[in-house]
């Protein structure tokens, strides 16, 4: 009986957010415009707000997590920025020279080597609105911050990789890369394991479900840019190999089976759906980026639906920090055809972050998922 409630309540709630999405999303945008291009400029026009403008001083190009203001200062997280960056991406030609400016921002601020003796990795640091910029300290430990290393650099390579195929008239540029660009590549697997996955940092062993996700995608984006743009076929093949390790130790220590879920960590073999942070949403990983067979993502997706089946209002998410939004479970639904989840969510976040404001936790890594996933929706047809 409660499985049935819980059936009709979501209907319902989808049919009526959808219908919200129609109505508040759908905005003229110029001429040809449609609900799609209305999204991603609006995402895209609210991430511009949080990057310092290109040629304001040393933080010039740098993305923070949140808009910036004249009386605070900026936190600047190289996994953040770069998610926004793809939002910008999605954002059109005028928004292009953004882009770069971030990729330029990540590429100067490289270490050779860092406080753990390694080279292409990226600190944290706080920016403020005139271009200055600190790096962060960890309290803890009193070094230079990072959350990872991995994650960074494979999520960076993902981006330069759109970059390209969205501005091939840029691939001169990238060539005069290559050095960094080799150096982030490095740092993405500097700190792999004998089990073929990798550590979030070189100072913490954690082998996490989403980091090796992005690490693994972006080590094979980079084979992609070795082959058609870099011009080295062995050094493709020679990443690519290492993208198809990373790939079956996801499969080999982080799936469970006798739980039917991914563990959010290798140390972590008791996954429980209840458990929506980390245990329940982090199976929108495998889901987004194809892995495992289908009949597992199909069966994953439809698990997390019963457990948490009002996801798409985007304020059923207890366990996590602030209430997070979790932005990619948008995406994950448009991945597997659900259209009325979908657009369900799309209405959802329009009416609870967009119309607010954006509050925080809404971050620019956030609104580059959102617009990533009304951007899949009208592939489908299901937005015009």
């Amino acid at each position: 009986m409660r499985k049935n409630i819980a059936r009709t309540r979501l209907a319902a709630i989808a049919l009526a957010l959808a219908l919200l999405l129609v109505s508040t999303a759908a905005k003229p945008a110029g001429a040809g415009s449609s609900a799609v291009v209305a999204i991603a400029a609006e995402e895209a026009q609210w991430i511009a707000r949080a990057q310092v403008p290109p040629g304001l001083g040393p933080a010039s190009g740098a993305i923070a997590r949140y808009p910036l203001s004249a009386d605070t200062l900026g936190f600047v997280s190289p996994y953040d920025g770069t998610m926004g960056a793809q939002g910008l991406l999605l954002g059109g030609p005028a928004y292009y020279p953004a882009v770069r400016a971030w990729i330029d921002w990540y590429l100067r601020n490289l270490n050779f080597p860092d406080h753990n003796g390694v080279d292409g990795t990226i600190y944290d640091v706080w920016v403020d609105t005139t271009g200055q910029q600190t790096i962060v300290i960890d309290p803890n430990s009193a070094k230079p911050s990072y959350d990872s290393t991995d994650a960074y650099a494979g999520v960076f390579l993902s981006l330069v990789r759109a970059y390209a195929e969205r501005v091939p008239g840029d691939r001169l540029y990238l060539r005069s890369q290559r050095s960094r660009l080799d150096a982030v590549a490095r740092a993405a697997i500097a700190t792999k394991h004998d089990t073929g996955l990798t550590g979030a940092r070189p100072d913490w062993w954690g082998e996490y479900l989403l980091d090796n996700i992005d690490t693994e995608r972006g080590v094979s984006d980079y084979a992609w840019l070795l082959r058609n743009v870099l011009g080295d076929r062995t050094g493709s093949r020679t990443w690519q190999g290492e993208a198809d390790i990373m790939r079956r130790a996801v499969e080999e220590h982080l799936w469970f089976a006798d739980k039917g879920m991914y563990g959010w960590a290798s140390d972590q073999p008791n996954p429980q759906w209840g458990t929506f942070y980390p245990d329940a949403v982090v199976q929108s990983w495998p889901i987004i980026f194809g892995y495992g067979p289908k009949e597992r993502r199909t069966a994953l997706w439809a698990s997390f639906n019963r457990a948490w089946p009002l996801w798409v209002t985007t304020r059923d998410n207890p366990g996590t920090p602030d209430a997070q939004p979790w932005a990619t479970l948008g995406y994950a639904a448009a991945v597997m055809g659900e259209r009325t989840q979908t657009l369900a969510w799309l209405a959802g976040s329009q009416q609870h972050w967009v119309d607010a404001g954006r509050p925080w936790p809404w971050t620019v890594n956030d609104s580059a998922w959102r617009a990533r996933a009304a951007a899949l929706a009208a592939r489908r047809g299901w937005l015009n």
